[in-house]
């Protein structure tokens, strides 16, 4: 069964300096750092970016008793410009050594950190930004952060408490929810708070996406069925999405249904083997096989020589062509000779076409297979008592 394999929810987080006019830590800025301030941002009106930050490297080296979290909070923003990130990261830090009141300096360490993959810091960064005032999706993305750095079963705890006291919550809120809670201990725990929230989410495609994973989670499958449904009243659904719909209708004994995603899906992908093959189960489960040979037609291009000759012998055999099906089963079993299904089915068309010595030979091969010897030696006795040759 395909699940849902738990998707990675990115944090759209910009970097965002109120350019360094904070009243935070006013006691602690310096009136020379004014004046290469504002030569570096002089420099950055002509996109200058690299000489604005020798001029303010210069100044740090020169006076590095001069503690003005202003200087390190602007080289830090110009760094994360140029993409180094490490010097961005270092930057900001001593820049909150030097200030560590402002909300927006700890939200910007924390994307810093979060790039880097130090999801513990940056954890750590956007709840002090929080705490100093930035607002919940601060918050969120911090217990996002504690959940990439390895505290799934905190973070899904302190979400849940953030959904559920938000009635404004927006849907990526519950969506990162689910996902942490997929990562936890206790991942069954998160579909009652879910179902529980229908009212507010469903008008939301996202929110039956988050039940089916739970639901899929739990082996719950006709509700997965179910919520994927209502997914598609709201959206189209992904291609994965559909598979995984295809896969459970045809679990759940509804062919015909399953059929119906598994013609949509080749017309997206027409080279897809595993959908071919599905689809032709799906016709043989309807007890359609002129529409299953049809299909195995189709898909000759993308399926095993093996997997065609077997299913054109069986499909053969059940529409009454014994010398098609006999045809293909020999050639399954020149390519696979210790195939004791072919071998007893193959004698059973040559006992239609009335070739008693070649139906012999066909059982005698199947005697050697445990699973087959006893239906395939009552043929034989069988044969022997009508005497035939």
């Amino acid at each position: 069964m395909r699940r849902f394999a738990a998707t990675c929810f990115a944090l759209l987080l910009a970097l965002s300096t109120p350019l360094l006019a904070s009243a935070d830590c006013g006691g602690r800025q310096h009136p020379r750092v004014d004046h290469v301030l504002h030569k570096s941002q002089q420099l950055l009106t002509t996109r200058n970016i690299d000489a604005a930050v020798r001029v303010l490297e210069e100044f740090t080296g020169k006076h590095p008793g001069i503690s003005d979290f202003r200087l390190h909070a602007r080289l830090a923003e110009l760094y994360s410009q140029q993409n180094q990130r490490e010097k961005a990261r270092d930057a900001y830090h001593h820049a909150l050594q030097d200030c560590d009141e402002p909300a927006w300096l700890w939200q910007n360490y924390g994307a810093v950190c979060w790039n880097l993959g130090d999801y513990a810091q940056a954890a750590e960064a956007f709840l002090n930004a929080h705490q100093r005032g930035a607002d919940s999706q601060c918050y969120v993305d911090g217990l996002v952060a504690l959940s990439y750095a390895g505290q799934h079963d905190e973070a899904a705890h302190k979400l849940f408490q953030v959904v559920r006291d938000h009635s404004d919550a927006p849907i990526d809120w519950l969506e990162a929810y689910v996902q942490i809670s997929l990562q936890s201990r206790n991942k069954k725990q998160a579909l009652q708070p879910l179902i529980t929230w229908e009212a507010r989410f469903q008008n939301a495609p996202a929110y039956w996406r988050s039940r089916t994973y739970l639901h899929l989670e739990d082996r719950d499958y006709p509700s997965a069925i179910s919520c994927l449904r209502v997914t598609a009243t709201l959206a189209p659904l992904t291609r994965d999405e559909q598979a995984t719909l295809a896969d459970l209708l045809l679990s759940a004994d509804l062919p015909e249904q399953a059929a119906h995603h598994y013609r949509q899906l080749l017309k997206a992908v027409p080279d897809k083997r595993q959908w071919h093959e599905q689809l032709i189960l799906c016709y043989r489960l309807m007890y359609q096989p002129h529409l299953a040979q049809a299909a195995l037609q189709e898909a000759k291009p993308y399926v095993s020589a093996i997997y065609w000759h077997r299913t054109q012998g069986e499909l053969s055999y059940q529409l009454g062509d014994y010398t098609n099906a006999f045809h293909h089963l020999e050639e399954l079993l020149r390519r696979q000779p210790d195939d004791g299904a072919a071998c007893l089915l193959q004698s059973y068309c040559a006992l239609q076409l009335n070739r008693y010595r070649t139906a012999r030979t066909c059982l005698n091969k199947a005697l050697q297979f445990k699973q087959y010897r006893q239906e395939a030696r009552s043929l034989l006795n069988w044969i022997n008592a009508t005497k035939e040759s």
